[in-house]
């Protein structure tokens, strides 16, 4: 049997995982390679491995210090900036500006109506 692994972690930790998640795999893969001690005790199963393994001397990473998880969710914020992109090049710009706080405008639109009143009122009693 060769098993071939790129996981990015620690080696105890990734044999832990391995052991730890699929239970029953490591019997269900090894049983019938020579000496194969099972799985548990973890401890025997590791020092089997250590003894059957081979080393590499290089790796291939096409993402260095990316797991597939991180490459996910940078794809998925990808998305969501070219959707954003799209959403700002058919509007207008000025329109697509934040905005801290409305209520400048507000207390301005809520002033014009007042002074138009007050205005409206004057105009009647000069009448």
């Amino acid at each position: 049997m060769l098993f071939l692994s790129n996981f990015n972690g620690t080696w105890d930790q990734y044999i832990d995982a391995f052991a730890d998640g699929i239970p029953s795999g490591p019997d269900a893969f090894w049983y019938a390679s020579t000496k194969y001690p099972h799985s548990i005790p973890i401890s025997t199963f590791k020092e089997y491995i250590r003894v059957n393994q081979v080393n590499t001397s290089y790796y291939y990473n096409a993402t260095p210090g990316a797991a597939q998880r991180d490459i996910k969710a940078s794809l998925r914020v990808r998305e969501g900036v070219l959707k954003l992109a799209d959403i700002h090049a058919r509007n207008d710009p000025a329109a697509f500006a934040p905005v801290a706080s409305t209520a400048t405008e507000t207390a301005d639109q809520a002033r014009r109506a007042y002074i138009a009143r007050l205005a409206g009122k004057q105009d009647i009693a000069h009448a």
